[in-house]
């Protein structure tokens, strides 16, 4: 699915394959219970991204505000640097995550901004 703007809140709730694309701001709780698949957000996710997630890739190329992963069980969460909610942490950024953000416009130095969350 292709969205062409902002989508409001829950974006990719519950969803178990497939691939979402926003151009635009993700409202609260964007891919509450993932449980997989790839969402990518280009804009900024609000509160709760990620909430109770079990496992997939999402992808937030501006800014992630509170609670990123907040009761998450699996799965992993690539945006700028955070703060995550514990048990959460932030990892090393691997050779696809890398790949990922070439492919969205994002290389070099730019890439020391961003980070892998997960358990």
């Amino acid at each position: 699915m292709h969205v062409k703007g902002d989508v409001g809140i829950s974006v990719g709730i519950l969803m178990r394959n497939g691939f979402v694309l926003v151009e635009g701001n993700a409202g609260m709780n964007a891919t509450a219970l993932l449980n997989g698949g790839k969402v990518v957000i280009l804009g900024d996710a609000t509160e709760f991204l990620g909430v109770e997630m079990r496992k997939g890739l999402v992808f937030v190329k501006r800014g992630c505000k509170g609670y990123v992963g907040a009761k998450m069980t699996g799965g992993r969460i690539i945006c700028r640097r955070t703060k995550p909610v514990p048990p959460v942490k932030e990892k090393r950024l691997e050779k696809e995550d890398l790949a990922l953000l070439v492919e969205f416009g994002i290389s070099g130095m730019l890439t020391m901004n961003y980070g892998r969350y997960e358990i």
